[in-house]
């Protein structure tokens, strides 16, 4: 759970994910942590659409919606 509150965790994460899959970002991405116990919101625009994320640390959960 205190990697969904990890702003740094998930950037990695996005970083790691975006080279595996070979997506091009066209800007940086855009974060919002929310008051705890809350998560956090990421968005990045890509060449092949975008990548949505958020955490809820409050169920031990994440999602990820990657559009191409």
């Amino acid at each position: 759970p205190g990697r969904l509150t990890s702003r740094a965790a998930l950037e990695g994460l996005v970083a790691e994910l975006v080279g595996d899959v070979g997506l091009r970002p066209v800007a940086p991405a855009a974060w919002h942590q929310f008051p705890a116990p809350g998560g956090i919101t990421g968005m990045l625009l890509l060449a092949e659409s975008h990548l949505a994320l958020h955490t809820f640390p409050e169920f031990g959960s994440a999602t990820f919606n990657l559009f191409c």
